[in-house]
């Protein structure tokens, strides 16, 4: 080809089959860069998406963090509290209860107690308190006894209830006992009780009361026009020996 004053150029024609080589080597660099740039993206928000605040990946639980996290507390067993007993009196003054009153007297005595006429345990004076003393009986009725009543329901009688008692209630039976009017004392290595009842007229004979407390031991005797020597004498005796 020549310019326009007739002279030859130097450029070499380019064919038709150039052109489309070097257009389509354009499109797919084209397409390969927008491949990458989409791949990085992808790439750097699933990173940023697995960060935590601090922009860090958040750890993943390990096997023992989660067990530890998930275990439960073994319960601790309930304990059961053990039943305090009922203390019992110790030393050379505390007595058994008898069972039966013939272990309440001396063989000797019980036997005439038996002759006297008056029956034992009638049921015509079941449930009689042996002391008129309302605190004191609020007391004794509530504690171990045998009750020993000789007579009927009648103006003539004679009897005794043993009872145990712990300090407490010795001392409170002593105090209700002296505030009803009783003349307390030592007597045959206790404390001895007493009170007398007379009628005036002289139509019945005395009546009255006797309370003996040594140790764990309350000896309750009340009568009624009958005098019986030696009565809480022996019952001492053969309790306390």
């Amino acid at each position: 080809m020549s310019d326009q004053f007739g002279i030859p150029g130097d450029e070499t024609p380019v064919s038709v089959d150039d052109g489309r080589r070097r257009r389509r080597l354009i499109l797919w660099v084209s397409v390969g860069l927008a491949v990458a740039v989409v791949i990085a993206l992808v790439v750097f928000w699933a990173i940023r998406g697995n960060a935590g605040p601090g922009g860090e990946a958040s750890p993943t639980p390990t096997a023992t963090e989660t067990e530890t996290a998930t275990a439960t507390a073994t319960p601790t067993p309930s304990v059961t509290p053990t039943p305090t007993p009922t203390p019992t009196a110790e030393g050379p003054d505390a007595i058994s209860l008898p069972s039966e009153c013939s272990e309440v007297y001396s063989p000797t005595f019980f036997e005439s107690l038996n002759v006297s006429g008056m029956p034992l345990n009638d049921e015509t004076l079941a449930g009689t308190p042996p002391t008129k003393s309302e605190k004191a009986e609020s007391i004794r009725e509530s504690l171990p006894s045998i009750d020993c009543d000789w007579g009927v329901a009648s103006e003539v009688g004679i009897g005794s209830a043993v009872n145990i008692v712990d300090e407490g209630q010795r001392v409170g039976a002593i105090e209700a006992l002296t505030a009803d009017g009783h003349s307390c004392a030592d007597w045959m290595g206790g404390t001895h009780c007493t009170i007398l009842w007379t009628d005036d007229t002289g139509e019945y004979g005395p009546a009255g009361e006797s309370h003996y407390f040594r140790g764990n031991g309350w000896v309750s005797t009340h009568w009624t026009q009958v005098e019986i020597a030696g009565y809480t004498e022996d019952i001492v005796a053969t309790l306390w020996g």
